[in-house]
């Protein structure tokens, strides 16, 4: 954490010398011209003039280079150790530079505007431990006093001046001490607002994901609750809901409901073993929906090994399709040794076609429909008996 906050602070430091060294360039070279220019179109003399061109040269040659370095490595490339000093020295550099040229401004202009604007932008821009900038503050002072004391300009009033110096370095200090405390405190604060952020956006994604795995557990509950994990077609809870659905759409149904039986499925299970016995199943249960889809038919697994369906339908199509229901099995040709009327597996059906009204009104077809099961049963199973409200058909 401390080292992430400390990279802040190079980052914010590295990102005011970008910003201070391109004002500085322009000021620089403005001032330089403008001395150049003084010096010789005015034709007198001055004297360490050509000392005053270098400094200038200097500061210009000095910003370039922070400039072009800090340019150049981003922040992926950087020494975090090496950047850090660099920061430090550039700064000091410039409060140097400050109270070199105000070092020649004390003799050429009589005054110390330079110092004052390097010093106070260095302490007010970047965020530095004061024991750092310090030494560098306390030299460039020592020069300033120095230029003052020396110039004809300035030496009548030096005392003044060196109080004032006093005066700017102290406030210069006070400026570093509360200003880098609120900067460190502003960084501090940002820091923690993205690290909210961040952990709000894992929990956000954390919470997507929970709700993605809560949905996809709740759509899995939901087909073990309504759909036979073996024949992965509905259960009767599921053919209920359906039937009850349906009453909900429409008033009156012409339907048919019908329940088929594997015939001699116990002697199979026997013969042939258990698992046999569910592949049996699943082949079966996937012959009747594939049928269901194509006749607009609604089949589920009623238990063991009956299945139940319901048609909307009139009668001429609800005898259709029982026929179509023992023909579609047949037409598997699962070997049954065990069958006593078929040496491949049969199924018997039976039917009820009627009106269906209300959902009370199932149980009505629901009882007619086994009866009529039972019939085919007693008659030797692999057929069907339909019966609908008024006579009955059978096959």
């Amino acid at each position: 954490m401390q080292q992430t906050f400390e990279n802040r602070i190079l980052a914010f430091n590295i990102k005011r010398i970008v910003s201070s060294a391109k004002i500085i360039l322009c000021i620089s070279i403005l001032l330089a011209i403008l001395n150049f220019s003084i010096r010789f179109f005015n034709n007198f003399q001055q004297p360490y003039f050509i000392g005053y061109l270098w400094i200038y040269l200097a500061l210009v040659i000095v910003n370039v280079a922070f400039l072009w370095y800090f340019s150049k490595f981003t922040t992926e490339r950087r020494n975090n150790s090496r950047d850090s000093w660099l920061v430090e020295a550039y700064i000091g550099i410039m409060v140097v530079f400050g109270g070199i040229i105000t070092y020649f401004d004390t003799h050429y202009h009589g005054h110390i505007l330079m110092f004052i604007l390097f010093y106070l932008l260095c302490s007010m821009l970047f965020v530095t431990k004061l024991h750092y900038i310090l030494p560098f503050s306390l030299l460039s002072t020592w020069i300033v006093i120095s230029g003052v004391t020396s110039s004809k300009l300035m030496a009548s009033d030096s005392n003044l001046y060196i109080i004032f110096l006093i005066s700017i370095l102290s406030i210069g200090t006070i400026i570093q001490i509360f200003i880098g405390r609120s900067q460190r405190l502003m960084l501090w604060q940002q820091e923690q607002l993205e690290l909210e952020g961040e952990k709000s956006k894992n929990l956000t994604q954390q919470l997507e994901l929970s709700n993605k795995e809560l949905e996809l557990a709740n759509t899995q509950l939901k087909s073990m609750a309504l759909y036979d994990s073996l024949t992965k077609l509905p259960n009767r809870y599921a053919f209920l809901a359906h039937v009850q659905a349906m009453l909900q759409q429409h008033n009156s149904l012409q339907c048919m409901m019908f329940i088929l039986d594997i015939d001699f499925f116990k002697q199979y299970n026997d013969t042939y073993g258990h698992p046999k016995g569910d592949t049996v199943l699943s082949l079966v249960a996937n012959e009747l929906s594939s049928f269901a889809k194509s006749n607009d038919m609604y089949i589920a697994r009623w238990g063991g090994e009956e299945f139940i369906g319901i048609s909307v339908c009139d009668n001429a199509q609800a005898e259709k399709q029982c026929q179509q229901l023992l023909t579609t099995v047949s037409n598997l040709q699962i070997e049954h040794k065990s069958s006593e009327i078929n040496p491949y597996l049969t199924v018997s059906a039976g039917g009820y076609a009627a009106k269906l009204e209300s959902f009370s009104e199932l149980e009505v077809l629901y009882i007619e429909a086994d009866k009529a099961l039972y019939e085919v049963k007693q008659n030797g199973r692999n057929g069907y008996v339909l019966k609908f409200e008024h006579g009955e058909s059978d096959l």
